[in-house]
């Protein structure tokens, strides 16, 4: 049997346990196959546990008494832990991609909250909050870009002054 100690999860050998598996993929490792290969490894039902635990593997175990570790009999790589491995993060990325949308009349509060934030004349920023109530909800749409264009070049200079303000 494996001993495993209360040391840290080790990255490096979840990793080869995935790999391994990999390999493999679609059949499972059965015992006798898994104990020569990681034999040395004290930690290796923690970390086989823990990659089962987030659903990278699938590992069947027996316990001989409640408090003992588990003997590990099979495990198999789920299509969770493929894309795990996979570099682009493989069809959970694809797959897993998640579509915000707003409201127009969410984007022209926003506009207006920003006006009113600004520091101008009033009769210019009642000009704008004019300008931005009439506008239709395709001039809304049609400024989104533009407008998340330029705040994404302001970005470098908002981080600079937040971190110039913590004293970093």
């Amino acid at each position: 049997m494996i001993e495993v100690s209360a040391a840290p999860l080790d990255r490096d050998l979840q990793r080869r346990i995935l790999v391994a598996l990999a390999e493999l993929y679609p059949a499972a490792m059965a015992l006798p196959d898994l104990s020569p290969q990681f034999r040395a490894e004290p930690l290796f039902v923690r970390n086989l546990m823990y990659l089962s635990g987030h659903g990278l593997v699938v590992a069947s175990a027996v316990r001989k008494s409640p408090a003992s570790m588990p003997e590990i009999l099979r495990a198999e790589i789920t299509p969770r832990g493929l894309d795990f491995l996979a570099d682009d993060g493989g069809l959970t990325a694809i797959l897993g991609v998640v579509t915000v949308k707003l409201h127009d009349d969410t984007i022209r509060q926003i506009m207006l909250d920003a006006v009113d934030a600004a520091e101008a004349p009033d009769g210019i920023k009642e000009k704008l909050r004019a300008a931005i109530t009439d506008l239709p909800a395709d001039g809304v749409k049609a400024a989104v870009p533009a407008l998340l264009r330029q705040a994404l070049d302001a970005a470098p200079e908002a981080i600079r002054l937040i971190g110039k303000s913590l004293g970093l």
